[in-house]
């Protein structure tokens, strides 16, 4: 699946548009995620679950308060543990089930 309108192309991907910020990267790779959630016909309310990972554990309780307010009821796994990118403060991943337009594996 691809969200083109809201991920960047492989040759962009060394870009961080919320250097530094961990608030601002969070909200951004949740709305990746539901970005690629439509693309693919489905919603956030699809979501199984979340793992989601963190460059410093002092981020957690933000993410726990984050996901407690807007996915109650997702089951989520957080954790500690190096990043894809040297800027990235948060990685964020989502699995969906029972979605019209996904693929099924």
């Amino acid at each position: 699946m691809n969200a083109y309108d809201r991920l960047c192309h492989t040759h962009d991907y060394n870009v961080t548009f919320e250097r530094g910020n961990f608030t601002r990267q969070l909200a951004r790779a949740l709305g990746n995620v539901d970005a690629l959630l439509r693309a693919g016909g489905a919603s956030i309310e699809a979501l199984s679950h979340f793992i989601v990972y963190l460059r410093d554990s002092s981020d957690y309780n933000v993410v726990e308060a984050c996901f407690a307010e807007s996915f109650s009821n997702v089951l989520r796994l957080i954790l500690r543990g190096p990043l894809c990118r040297p800027e990235w403060l948060v990685e964020v991943e989502g699995v969906a089930n029972d979605a019209p337009g996904l693929p099924v594996f």
